[in-house]
Formats: C-alpha cells, sequence, structure tokens
C-alpha cells in the first residue's frame, strides 16, 4: 500500500510539473525581460489613455509599451483596451462593427485624439523599445490573429504577444512558434466560463495548450506555487500588471519581477 500511495503520489506531481509547465526546449527570444512595460502608454490629464500620443510618450521615456490590439470591421488593426466605445468615445458600438474611417471620426474622452492605428505605432516605435502585444478573446479573433502575424512578421523590433485565452496562444504556437507568447493568469473571467476552465486557468494547467514563455499576474499571485515553479524551476520571465505605486512597484522588484504599470513612472 505504501509503495501504491508513493507511486501515486510521484505520478500525480509529474502529471501537474507537465501541465504547468512553459515552453522549455527551443525558447523563443526574450529581448524583454529587463523592462518595465507602461500600460497603454504614458498618460495624464492633458494624453488620453492609449492615445498615440500616450505611446509616443512612453517610447520618449524609454519604457516597454503595453497594449491591447482589436480589429475593425474592415480587418485594421488598432491599439485599444475596451471594445465597447460607449464609455470612453461616447458612441455606441463597438471596434469590430466600425470600419476604420469611421473610428478615426471619434475621440478618446473628451480630447482630440483618436484611436490609434497598429501600424502608425509599430512605426513610432521603430523597434526603440519592446512591446506586449494583447490579444483578447472577441469576435473574429482567428483573424485578428492572422493579420497580426502577417504585420509582426515585417516588424524588426522586439515583441510578445500575450493572452488570457490559452487557446488564443494556442494559434501562436503552431503558426508562429517563433514569437514570444505569454499567459495573462486573470482573477475574473467572462460571464458563463464553465467552472472547470476557470479552475485549470487560474491554476496555469492550461499551459499545455500554449506553452507560454513567460507569465503576467496579479501581485497576488507573486507566491503562487504554479508561478513559482514555473518561474523559479523553468526559469519563465514573469511580470507583474495593474502596479500603480511605488510600493507596489519596490515588492516587484523584490522578486525579481518587472511590471506592467499604471499612472506611475518607475526609476
Amino acid at each position: 500500500i505504501l509503495y501504491v500511495s508513493i507511486f501515486a503520489l510521484v505520478t500525480i506531481a509529474a502529471v501537474y510539473v507537465f501541465l504547468i509547465m512553459p515552453r522549455w526546449s527551443d525558447r523563443a527570444d526574450m529581448d524583454l525581460q529587463s523592462t518595465d512595460y507602461a500600460l497603454d502608454g504614458l498618460f495624464d490629464i492633458s494624453i488620453p489613455r492609449s492615445s498615440y500620443a500616450a505611446f509616443e510618450a512612453a517610447k520618449a521615456y524609454g519604457y516597454g509599451i503595453a497594449l491591447t490590439v482589436q480589429m475593425t470591421s474592415d480587418k485594421q488593426l488598432v491599439a485599444f483596451p475596451l471594445s465597447d466605445l460607449r464609455r470612453v468615445c461616447g458612441s455606441a458600438g463597438r471596434i469590430c462593427d466600425l470600419d476604420f474611417a469611421q473610428l478615426s471620426t471619434l475621440r478618446i474622452g473628451k480630447s482630440a485624439h483618436s484611436v490609434p492605428s497598429l501600424s502608425s505605432i509599430l512605426e513610432m516605435v521603430d523597434g526603440q523599445v519592446p512591446l506586449l502585444i494583447e490579444i483578447r478573446s472577441q469576435k473574429n479573433v482567428e483573424s485578428l490573429c492572422l493579420h497580426l502575424c502577417e504585420m509582426l512578421d515585417g516588424y524588426g523590433g522586439a515583441f510578445a504577444v500575450r493572452s488570457s485565452d490559452p487557446w488564443v496562444l494556442g494559434f501562436f504556437k503552431q503558426y508562429r512558434p517563433r514569437f514570444a507568447r505569454g499567459q495573462n493568469i486573470c482573477t475574473r473571467y467572462p460571464n458563463g466560463t464553465p467552472t472547470f476552465r476557470i479552475f485549470a486557468m487560474k491554476h496555469m494547467l492550461t499551459n499545455v495548450i500554449s506553452r507560454p514563455d513567460f507569465f503576467v499576474i496579479d501581485q497576488k499571485f507573486i507566491r503562487e506555487p504554479a508561478f513559482i515553479i514555473a518561474t523559479r524551476l523553468f526559469r519563465a520571465k514573469g511580470f507583474v500588471r495593474g502596479v500603480k505605486n511605488s510600493k507596489q512597484y519596490l515588492y516587484c522588484r523584490k522578486y525579481s519581477l518587472y511590471t506592467i504599470f499604471e499612472n506611475i513612472r518607475p526609476k
């Protein structure tokens, strides 16, 4: 009975480690690890979040840029975190339902800035700072990924893709294995997400699908066993998102983790 119990425990542990493993062999180049990232650019009262000017300011200060990419109805890629435009742009509708010309007529908040195209950001950054590009589960996400691949194939700077959806990362695993890819570990998921799927994603068991190169987590996940195993044992990179003050920033640096920050300027 003792030997059977030991064998069962070892087997369970081995399966668990296999499931949470990041990419182990032929890992993508990560020219991203020693950089803090400005989420949606550097913004303030005069420069709205996710505007071209905010991304330009982040580049000027030498920060990496974390942005979210979405696709318009005419298959143009833009950088904006919200799909529903009502709250920020005061217009009903979603980005995926508007063409780029229609989207360009809207303004972010009460500013003179419009939603920028991804191509304009890539041209402006020109490889001077690295990019973390987030893809969220949305309408026509596979088409979005295909267009993003075509655009990034011709880009010479450092970048990585990331997503909360392991199946989105699985797309890049299959079609662009040389792209660095990162798994977002979330605390909240869309209504209707099955409980077993939430459990698997929260505890990183879906890494078997995506085999990510790095992880993006909330600060409270720093001491989670799966994250520790992935970053310490397998040497995957870890980033902490939602860092909004110096105390949180210094706490992350204490654990040698870089940040995706908002409303601060790390030094």
